[in-house]
């Protein structure tokens, strides 16, 4: 029985088709470096309430979009 894919699953779905396991690796890289960035901001450059909300969500999102990710390329092999 097939899961019901989201809208960003199903777009990262297909850009993922054109890409090959080095450019997803690359992509992967990137996306954790950004979140490494955050994290330090989030420990080191936080001001107030909001950044620190907002810093959490961008956190959220890098750890979301990675799983994504994973699973699409677990379900192309």
């Amino acid at each position: 029985m097939k899961t019901k894919l989201e809208p960003t699953q199903l777009l990262l779905r297909a850009k993922l088709k054109m890409y090959d396991l080095d450019t997803i690796q690359a992509i992967k890289h990137s996306i954790e470096k950004r979140k490494q960035e955050t994290i330090e901001h989030l420990v080191y450059g936080v001001d107030n309430i909001e950044q620190l909300n907002y810093a959490k969500g961008k956190i959220s999102a890098y750890d979301a979009l990675l799983q994504d990710l994973t699973d699409l390329q677990k379900n192309e092999e």
